[in-house]
């Protein structure tokens, strides 16, 4: 639950996300929204771990590129989790309400500044 103070017409909140400020009635908005989102996608990490997959990351565009040469790659940039995945381990990617599932086929470290991993999945 976030921490509101108030003065005159403005909420000032403390979340996640940093300190929000604004109408009461948006920030309130904002704020059981953003709980309403972390409720579902814990519960759908428990799901997915429940089966198995091993890691999910949001499907941004980056995932499948058809017309690129990295099309079968998605590189762990922010992922919904990463338990440590390993060759032949099941993915998921996408979001709560929508996702699909991918068998890693092989593992890179790639990036010049920061290293990640790069998943090479089956279609």
């Amino acid at each position: 639950m976030a921490d509101l103070k108030a003065d005159d017409q403005r909420v000032t909140a403390q979340t996640r996300f940093g300190e929000i400020r604004g109408r009461p009635d948006l920030v309130a908005q904002f704020v059981a929204t953003s709980e309403r989102l972390e409720d579902e996608e814990r519960l759908w990490i428990a799901q997915l771990r429940s089966i198995g997959i091993k890691a999910a990351h949001p499907d941004d565009g980056w995932v499948k590129r058809d017309r690129s040469k990295y099309h079968d790659f998605v590189q762990f940039c922010y992922p919904q989790f990463d338990d440590g995945v390993q060759v032949g381990d099941r993915i998921a990617l996408g979001w709560h309400d929508r996702y699909r599932v991918r068998i890693v086929q092989r593992i890179e470290v790639c990036g010049l500044i920061w290293k990640h991993n790069e998943y090479q999945v089956v279609k």
